[in-house]
């Protein structure tokens, strides 16, 4: 038998009967591409069962378009509690002691439940609240409670408004918060105080005193009792009114409201809105 065994092939022998030996030659890397061959079959069937478990699992999971449990619906505010309107219809609202605009002895008395950081609170404040008041001079009598929504912010911007209705400047405080309603912080209202020539010594006490807080946070309570779920809310002599309306859909109940009062309409209404 020869020694030398081929250079990249396995030999294998085979001893016959008649004493003679027969020599096999298997080249290497035919071993080699053989057990490659084995191992990507081996990992296809692999990947083939892990597919399969994928594609039997997601067809499990959407065999119903629901699902199993109930999905929480997307609110605003739910109220703890909710004041039922008496049998004509109407709410019994409180002005409270909160700052008005009109007689108090005006027939239509409206009361906004309302944020300085909202929008459309501010909408209300820039295009109707006064073009309103003007049109039905002391037939009407505005007030204006918090209700504080949006978070901290509105909750400094509201004490910050009550310091400055303790100064006599609500109104004017109240239309600089609108005005700046997206730039709301601690250092403008300081600055706001300063503006309107406010004793501001005396707005940092009032800023500070837990009790200006309470005040506000009774406000969004009796709110909250009412039913008041986003703002601006409005009270129509009881009536609810919900969003920034126009003009004319206040007009047209505090018309409502004036004849069930017996008070002569305004003349030439129509021609003014």
């Amino acid at each position: 038998m020869n020694d030398y065994t081929p250079h990249g092939q396995h030999v294998e022998e085979d001893w016959q009967t008649d004493g003679t030996v027969v020599v096999f030659a298997i080249p290497r890397y035919t071993v080699h591409f053989g057990v490659i061959l084995v191992g990507i079959v081996i990992l296809g069937v692999v990947a083939a069962l892990l597919v399969y478990r994928l594609l039997d699992t997601h067809a499990t999971e959407n065999t119903s378009l629901q699902p199993s449990y109930p999905l929480p619906q997307p609110v605003t505010f739910i109220p703890p509690t909710q004041e039922q309107p008496t049998p004509t219809g109407r709410f019994v609202v409180s002005p409270d002691d909160d700052p008005a605009l009109g007689p108090e002895d005006a027939p239509v008395v409206i009361i906004e439940f309302s944020d300085y950081q909202c929008y459309y609170c501010g909408l209300f404040a820039h295009e109707t609240l006064y073009p309103l008041l003007n049109l039905y001079g002391d037939r009407v009598r505005f007030v204006y409670r918090d209700f504080v929504f949006y978070g901290p912010i509105s909750l400094q911007a509201a004490i910050s408004a009550e310091c400055a209705y303790d100064q006599g400047a609500f109104w004017l405080y109240h239309d600089r918060l609108f005005e700046q309603q997206d730039n709301l912080n601690t250092k403008l209202f300081f600055a706001l105080a300063k503006e309107l020539d406010l004793d501001v010594q005396a707005f940092a006490r009032c800023a500070s005193d837990p009790a200006v807080e309470d005040e506000v946070k009774a406000d969004t309570a009796d709110g909250q009792t009412l039913g008041v779920r986003g703002t601006p809310t409005f009270y129509i002599n009881g009536r609810v009114l919900v969003g920034a309306q126009s003009v004319n859909t206040f007009a047209d109940i505090i018309d409502e409201e004036l004849a069930l009062a017996g008070s002569p309409p305004l003349e030439d209404m129509s021609n003014d809105r």
